[in-house]
C-alpha cells in the first residue's frame, strides 16, 4: 500500500516527558484526518520517555534522541524532516483537543496559502487533572491591538499552524532565546501578513510548561521580548514596558516567597477583585481555606 503523503506535520520536543507523552502521541494517532506525520525530537531523556517513543514508533514518521540545548534546538532538528505543507508544534505534555481537530481545520488551511501563512485557533489551558481553567484565542482584529510583556501580541503558538514555506524563507528558530524564540519567528511574519483566526479548539495546553510556568522566569521572558522587539524594529510604548517590568518582578518575587500554588491563588484573588474570571484555579473558593492555612504555616 502506497504511503500517504502528509499534509500536516506535527512536531513534538521531549525531555523527560514520560508522564504525559503517551497522551500526546495518542491525540495525533487518533485523528480522523490521516494525512499527518508526527515528528518527535527527544533531548536524551532518562525517565522512560525513550521507551515510550520506541513503543510508538509506528505512529511516528521520524524520531531521534540525543542531547540538545533546549526546545528551539529540538524544533530546529525537526525542520529538515518536515514533509507536510502545514506545521503545528505540539508540546509533549499537551495534546490535540479532540479527534476531529485536523479534519475541522483542513478546509481553512487549504484556502489560506499563499495569502496567509499562519492559521490559528483556540487552546484550552488545563491543570494536572485535565480540568479546563480558561480558553484563549481571540479574532485577529482584536488580538492585534494588544501587547505582550515587551512586544506585540501574537497568535497563541500552541494552536497555530505555520505554512512550511516560512522555514524556507525565515530559516530556523533563533536558539539564543530560551523562552521567546517562537515570538521572534511569528512576530516577523505577522508584520508582513495577517494570520487567520478559526474559532476551533485546537490544543489542550498544560499550564506550567516552558512559557507558562506560574510566575517563573518572568524577567527572562521580559528581557527576551524586549531584545526581539528591538531587533525587529517593533515599537513598544514606554508605559507598557514599565508596567510589565514591574509585574514581572512582582510575579517572580511572589513565587519565590510563597510557591506556585499560593501564587496562583493570589493571582486569581486579584482577578476576582478586578471583576475577571479566575485564571489558574478552577475552584478558588473551595481552596481558600487550605491555602490560607499554608500561608500561616
Amino acid at each position: 500500500e502506497q504511503e500517504m503523503k502528509p499534509y500536516i506535520s506535527i512536531i513534538t520536543a521531549t525531555y523527560n516527558s514520560a508522564r504525559f507523552l503517551q497522551r500526546c502521541i495518542d491525540s495525533v494517532a487518533n485523528q480522523t484526518f490521516k494525512a499527518v506525520e508526527h515528528i518527535v525530537i527527544d533531548g536524551a531523556s532518562t525517565d522512560g520517555t525513550l521507551e515510550i517513543i520506541k513503543n510508538n514508533y509506528k505512529y511516528l514518521s521520524y524520531w531521534i534522541s540525543e542531547p540538545d540545548t533546549g526546545v528551539y534546538s529540538a524544533w530546529n532538528k525537526a525542520i529538515p524532516h518536515i514533509k507536510g505543507e502545514w506545521v503545528l508544534f505540539l508540546g509533549s505534555d499537551d495534546f490535540l483537543a479532540n479527534h476531529l481537530v485536523l479534519e475541522t481545520m483542513l478546509p481553512h488551511l487549504e484556502k489560506a496559502y499563499p495569502v496567509n501563512r499562519l492559521v490559528y485557533g483556540k487552546f484550552l489551558a488545563i491543570n494536572k487533572k485535565e480540568e479546563v481553567l480558561f480558553v484563549e484565542g481571540l479574532p485577529w482584529e482584536v488580538l492585534k491591538k494588544k501587547h505582550r510583556k515587551a512586544g506585540i501580541a501574537i497568535p497563541p503558538f500552541q494552536s497555530t499552524f505555520l505554512h512550511a514555506s516560512l522555514f524556507n524563507e525565515n530559516g530556523k528558530f533563533d536558539e539564543k532565546y530560551q523562552i521567546c524564540g517562537d515570538y521572534k519567528f511569528v512576530a516577523r511574519e505577522i508584520r508582513a501578513r495577517d494570520p487567520i483566526f478559526i474559532p476551533v479548539e485546537v490544543t489542550k495546553f498544560a499550564l506550567g510548561g516552558l512559557s507558562s510556568g506560574l510566575g517563573k522566569r518572568e524577567l527572562q521572558a521580559w528581557y527576551e521580548d524586549l531584545s526581539i522587539s528591538r531587533e525587529l524594529g517593533i515599537y513598544v510604548p514606554f508605559w507598557l514596558l514599565g508596567g510589565t517590568y514591574i509585574k514581572s518582578i512582582l510575579s517572580e518575587t511572589l513565587v519565590w516567597f510563597f510557591g506556585e500554588r499560593i501564587y496562583s491563588f493570589l493571582v486569581d484573588v486579584y482577578r476576582l477583585l478586578t471583576f475577571r474570571k479566575p485564571f489558574h484555579t478552577k475552584n478558588i473558593k473551595g481552596r481558600r481555606r487550605k491555602i490560607n492555612r499554608q500561608i500561616l504555616l
